[in-house]
Formats: structure tokens, sequence, C-alpha cells
């Protein structure tokens, strides 16, 4: 649900542009442990587990494993996991929100928020999602499902329902939160969270057993770094100003929950001889993200970088590589070249313009700890240098539920 709410901000950041190839999900595939699945083993059991509770075959958490070892056990558990919210003491309703929900249902959720009241059901294979004004009747709850959900493998369920922001576990496991900007400091929730609109900007973490089995932003929020764009360079032109805040837009929608800070700009220019500008700020866990934004065929193009360099001090140098080979480079202004080295053989080099520039190369990924940037002035001499890349994010998404 996540993954399609960022791709549907990303369509309304840039609805007036023509799309183009976007690097984004390439990096942060690269940077995070995440793994994607297909709809096969963990599918297959939610679809067998939500048939079994909706035929009767399965009527209490018993038959669930001991010890869950695989994806598809988590997602089993969480399938039998008993119903949460604090809505569930409530006989009467939930009698009637069974009976409304039906053929065999099986709550999952069902809680108030804030000023509306949210319910979670499973039934025969299928997982619908409700949203209705606090205090109000079963009947107003279950008019319209706001959604029809198709069978699902994260055994960490979570959605966003009409505002509200809901993460469920498996029985047995605690949901904690921590706050941005610095997404350090873990307040239990127990083993579910309910966060009504506006829904704070944190992260989510999943605790079973004592080992940590999921970790990422919670999404759905209020994001550190997408309160309007950000203000221009000295002397940028209006064109400027316009692809600093598309870029601006684009790079906060997907970005927001990684950033420590509101982006700004760090530098406009032109490179490759298209129209430029670096915005940056501070990423939680550590580094800095840069992100570029160049105006290519009257389209805009971004390029999130992460970095541990400073990129407002531009000394020593900044340099971040893309999965494509593409590095960006920030260097003091004074700079007019750089040249990237692997170990004692220069790879590539070229202008800079103001300190920055652009540059692709063909290094393996297991070289690229060896790499270094030098920056030189227009006499020769070398008056910065850096790594090429000199780590990952600190913070990376955890999804360690098994294969």
């Amino acid at each position: 649900m996540v993954e399609h709410e960022v791709r549907e901000a990303m369509a309304a950041a840039v609805e007036h542009v023509r799309p183009v190839p976007d690097p984004l999900g390439r990096l942060l595939t690269r940077r995070r442990r995440m793994r994607r699945f297909g709809w096969t083993g963990a599918a297959a059991a939610v679809v067998a587990a939500l048939v079994a509770l909706g035929s009767g075959a399965v009527t209490s958490t018993a038959n669930r494993p001991e010890a869950p070892s695989t994806r598809a056990d988590w997602v089993r558990q969480l399938m039998l996991s008993p119903p949460r919210g604090n809505l569930v003491t409530d006989e009467a309703f939930m009698t009637e929100l069974r009976a409304a929900t039906g053929p065999s249902p099986q709550v999952l959720l069902a809680d108030e928020a804030g000023d509306q009241q949210v319910a979670v059901v499973s039934t025969m294979g299928q997982l619908r999602f409700y949203a209705g004004p606090r205090g109000g009747t079963v009947a107003e709850l279950t008019a319209e499902p706001s959604e029809v959900g198709e069978p699902f493998q994260q055994p960490f369920l979570t959605a966003s329902i009409q505002g509200v922001r809901i993460g469920i576990a498996p029985s047995g496991c605690e949901v904690a939160t921590a706050a941005l900007p610095s997404a350090t400091d873990w307040v239990p929730a127990g083993s579910y969270v309910v966060r009504p609109a506006p829904a704070p900007a944190e992260w989510w973490r999943v605790t079973c057993e004592g080992e940590v089995r999921y970790e990422a932003p919670a999404g759905g929020g209020e994001q550190v770094g997408s309160d309007g764009p950000p203000p221009s360079a000295p002397g940028a032109d209006s064109d400027a100003t316009t692809l600093a805040a598309e870029t601006y837009r684009t790079c906060a929608s997907h970005l927001g929950d990684r950033l420590a800070a509101n982006l700004t700009v760090v530098w406009t220019g032109e490179l490759r001889g298209e129209r430029s500008v670096m915005l940056g700020a501070s990423a939680v866990g550590g580094g800095w993200w840069v992100c570029l934004g160049r105006m290519v065929e009257s389209s805009v193009s971004t390029n999130p970088f992460h970095t541990m360099s400073d990129p407002f001090l531009g000394d020593p140098v900044t340099a971040a590589r893309d999965t494509d080979g593409t590095v960006i480079v920030v260097a003091p202004k004074k700079a007019t070249q750089a040249r990237i080295l692997l170990d004692d053989d220069r790879l590539v080099e070229g202008p800079l313009q103001d300190g920055a520039g652009l540059f692709t190369t063909n290094l393996a990924e297991g070289d690229v700890p060896r790499a270094r940037v030098e920056a030189l002035d227009d006499t020769g001499a070398v008056i910065a240098n850096g790594p090429l890349d000199d780590g990952p994010p600190r913070r990376d998404a955890v999804d360690l539920w098994g294969n």
C-alpha cells in the first residue's frame, strides 16, 4: 500500500510534464535490504489461511505454527491473530460487524482514532477496509468499503484508510514507533498501531521473539522536507526557480521519511548542456541526500544520491554514484576540473561548473570503495579530494520475515 501511495504521489507531482526514467527505485532497491516476492509461497499461504477461516476450517489460534520460520508462516500467523483495536470489547458491535461483512469474516482490526472508525476484515481470501465516522453505527462503517485487497505477502499489514494509517503485526509480535527527524527513540505501541490524520512522520519497527523482523518508514505522514518549495539560489532566474521547485516536490515525495531536514538548494547551473539544480538535506540515520534535477527535453529528470560527505561544504569533495554509473561531484566553487581514480589509475576526467559536475563510470560494484575523486583548480593543482562513494545510508529498511 505504501508503495502504491508513493507512485500516486509521484504522478501527482509531475503530472504536467512528460515522464522520464526514474532512477530512485533503482537506488532504494540497491540500498535497502527489503526483498520482493512474486505471487508464490507467501501469497498462496494467505489465500489458504483466509479460505480456511472463511470455510470454518480454522476456528482458533491453536492451529498457528509454534515457531514461524518462513514468510508464509508469519503471514498465516497474522491471519490467525485475534482482532485488535479499541472496539473489539464491544460484543454487540463486533457481532453486528461480522454479520455485515460475511460470509465467515475474520476481523483483524476494529478501532476508533481521531474522528473516524476503521476496520479491516478478511473474507474468503480477500481483505476489506472500512472507514466511517467516530461513534457511528456498523451500517455507516460498512456502507462503502474503501478498498478490496488482493492476497498479500507482508506479515506486517500496513494501509491508509481515508487518511488513517494502520499497522497490524502477527500475534506475539510487538510494534514500536520512532518519530523523525532522529527516528532513534523507539516507543512501544503494542501489536498494532493506528494513526489518525494528520499522521506523524515516523518509522515503524516490528520485533518478534526478540528479533527485529521489520523496520521502515511509516509513510503517509506529514514529512519533514515536504512543506513547500525551497528557496532559490541567489540570482537564480525564474526557470531555475521552477526547476528547483519541481525537483523539490518530486524528491520530497519519495524521500520524506528519510530526510532529517528540509531540502535546500546546494547548486544551480548547467550540466552537460542541461539546466540543472542540486538540492540537499541531512539523512535520517546519518549522511546526506543530494537530489539532482535536470531539464531533459522539456521534462524534469531527478536523481537522488546518498553520501556521507556534507554537500554544503564542498571540501572535501562530495561524490556519490548511482547504480547506472552516473557520478555526481560537488567540490569547492573555484574547482574547474575533477577526475575519478581507481587506486592510481585515472578513469575519467572532466570539467566542473562552479564546482559541480556529472560523470559516467564503468566501475564494478566491488571497486567503488577504492575509488576517489580529486578536484583541481585552473592551474591543475589538487585543491580537494574525497571518496567516490563513502558508504550506503546507515538507515536501511529491514524485511527479515524469511523466504
